[in-house]
């Protein structure tokens, strides 16, 4: 039988960034965990957010159909200090109207090198994220689930996962409990 799960997304897979992550859990408070942990390592990874575009998103699966996705962009504050605070409206990119063109490419190339990781605070504000309660069986440590094809059509995959390790390899869209990138 299909399992209700969340699937936390950090993903930015156009050119050479290569990261897709994918944190399957059973709670809210082990997606706030792992998203807290992703964005305190500042450098590549705030690099990616604010920088290159990267989606971030939770995806809420109810008995294995997805039913919900929440982009947390909105919900996302980087300060750095000596710099307007940077806040994500309704795109991937942060709003910098403050911050000469120039100064912006700078600023990326110094979070990017962790040179003002010291100088970085990223807050999410989970008190205005309405993220629904799970329903039904709720995947657990050493479940494997099935997560829409990121590359493809989108369509649901809500079939019963009963998978071996050949069959995981095959099949990237079958992924475990906890943490997968599906671009290594």
């Amino acid at each position: 039988m299909p399992k209700s799960f969340y699937d936390l997304v950090f993903s930015a897979v156009s050119g050479s960034a290569g990261k897709d992550a994918h944190y399957i859990r059973g709670t809210l408070d082990e997606v706030r965990s792992d998203l807290e942990s992703e964005l305190s390592q500042k450098g590549f990874n705030l690099y990616l957010l604010c920088w290159f575009g990267s989606d971030l998103r939770v995806n809420v699966y109810e008995q294995g159909s997805l039913v919900q996705t929440i982009d947390l962009h909105p919900f996302v504050k980087v300060s750095i200090d000596g710099y307007p605070d940077l806040i994500f409206q309704a795109s991937e990119f942060p709003d910098h109207p403050d911050i000469a063109s120039e100064e912006w490419l700078r600023l990326g190339d110094r979070v990017l090198s962790g040179e003002l990781d010291d100088a970085i605070v990223v807050t999410v504000d989970w008190d205005r994220i309405e993220v629904p309660p799970l329903v039904g069986e709720i995947a657990t440590k050493y479940d494997f689930v099935k997560i829409v094809d990121p590359y493809g059509d989108h369509e649901d995959l809500d079939e019963d996962v009963d998978v071996d390790s050949d069959e995981y390899l095959e099949d990237p869209c079958c992924v475990p409990y906890g943490f997968t990138d599906l671009e290594q």
